[in-house]
């Protein structure tokens, strides 16, 4: 396949702490930072600095973006940098409270569609305007203000797994590394990825600097759905650095259906990230068998669907910065298999994905595919296989920083062992 580094799997070292690689990918950053910076700075700015901002944030969005998807990103930043009024700010700070205690408790409620609420201390009330879901799924859970431009916020991303134009939500371990391999043209990383054990379960933290802003995040699972905190404040102020401690050890959380069976611990890393060992059957988005083919490891998700159609079938962690997906969407006018990689999606604010090569045609004991291989901002590599089948457009996909690129063998194991049923 293209991209591969030869005909056998390199052993890749699994990177720990100290090796870095992160935004969630980009994105996930970018959430955070987003509402932050909109209902903290944009409150305390007069009109003039409202209208340069908004036309700064213009100026950022990718020049490829088509017409309608442009304009639709030009209304939501008029939508949340208003220039004639200020957005309203943040409820006040309790009298005396020290923004790095928490102790008021907030509350978020389960949504229903699986994902779990969560309750917990803060040092002040939850904004009311949290909870709005998000086109892609994630949800702004709670955003505290602490004064002075600083902030709290807890965000589902959505579904582990899930597929939303191209982009996976990795588990909570990766999406640190991931998106540090990344990188993003707003923003600089700073300090290493670290690992916590929280009453909330494991989590994984890493730290960005955008402008004068720090945002740290502390990304944690819970039943298949991501979460996570952020804190932002000055860079520089180190003031807040036990919040997020001490904030996730009052945690406790809201189970969706408190009868359900608890949701299996997610797989550990394969030892051997190209052995195509574990035999698995291939559902369809209505349970039943399509395929069965044989994986590094057991999936950690499977049977995700996402708000644009795609369906994940398969999500497998290869290292902490590489992963398989097998996914499929509806056969519609401009999302075939050639097309898809012809033109791979834009996104408001990045990452960009550029082609490193032509489209090749290939023949598998999948069928006969097509093949491309992007990169996704500096340093991730992307190859997908996609063919067009029964009505669906499925495509098998490789990810991984450029440190592992030693897995791509993976990808012509999980092709060569693929049989239709």
């Amino acid at each position: 396949m293209p991209g591969s580094s030869g005909p056998r799997c390199v052993k890749v070292r699994r990177p720990g702490a100290e090796i870095l690689g992160v935004p969630a990918p980009s994105h996930v950053l970018l959430i955070v930072l987003a509402l932050a910076v909109v209902w903290t700075l944009v409150s305390t700015i007069g009109p003039v600095a409202r209208w340069r901002l908004r036309r700064r944030m213009i100026g950022m969005l990718d020049p490829r973006l088509p017409p309608a998807e442009r304009a639709a990103a030009v209304r939501r930043i008029r939508e949340q940098v208003p220039v004639a009024r200020a957005p309203q700010g943040f409820a006040p700070l309790p009298p005396g409270a020290d923004p790095t205690v928490p102790t008021v408790p907030v509350r978020v409620a389960p949504l229903g569609d699986g994902r779990p609420g969560e309750a917990f201390l803060a040092p002040g009330p939850g904004d009311p305007r949290a909870g709005v879901l998000g086109d892609d799924g994630n949800r702004t859970d709670a955003v505290v203000g602490l004064g002075s431009g600083r902030a709290l916020l807890v965000v589902c991303l959505g579904r582990v797994g899930r597929v939303v134009r191209g982009e996976l939500l990795p588990a909570a371990p990766d999406r640190p590394v991931q998106a540090r391999a990344v990188g993003d043209r707003l923003s600089r990383a700073v300090g290493e990825v670290e690992h916590a054990v929280t009453a909330a379960g494991p989590a994984w933290r890493t730290s960005a600097v955008v402008g004068t802003r720090r945002v740290t995040d502390t990304h944690l699972d819970r039943d298949g759905w991501a979460f996570v905190v952020g804190v932002l404040r000055a860079d520089g102020d180190d003031g807040l650095d036990p919040l997020v401690d001490a904030v996730l050890a009052t945690w406790q959380w809201l189970p969706d259906d408190p009868d359900a069976p608890p949701h299996p611990p997610a797989p550990a890393l394969p030892d051997d990230p190209c052995a195509a060992a574990v035999p698995v059957v291939v559902q369809d988005p209505g349970g039943q068998g399509v395929a069965t083919c044989r994986l590094p490891a057991p999936p950690t998700a499977a049977g995700v669907p996402s708000a644009d159609g795609t369906w994940t079938h398969l999500y497998v962690r290869l290292t902490r910065g590489a992963s398989l997906v097998v996914t499929s969407a509806p056969q519609e006018p401009g999302r075939d298999a050639r097309t898809a990689l012809g033109t791979p999606a834009v996104h408001d604010y990045g990452p960009v994905v550029q082609p490193t090569g032509p489209v090749a045609a290939r023949t598998t004991p999948a069928g006969p595919v097509l093949v491309r291989t992007f990169t996704v901002g500096e340093n991730l590599l992307r190859t997908e296989v996609r063919t067009d089948r029964d009505g669906r457009t499925w495509a098998w996909t490789l990810t991984r920083t450029t440190r592992d690129d030693g897995v791509a063998p993976a990808l012509d194991g999980l092709l060569g062992s693929w049989r239709w049923l």
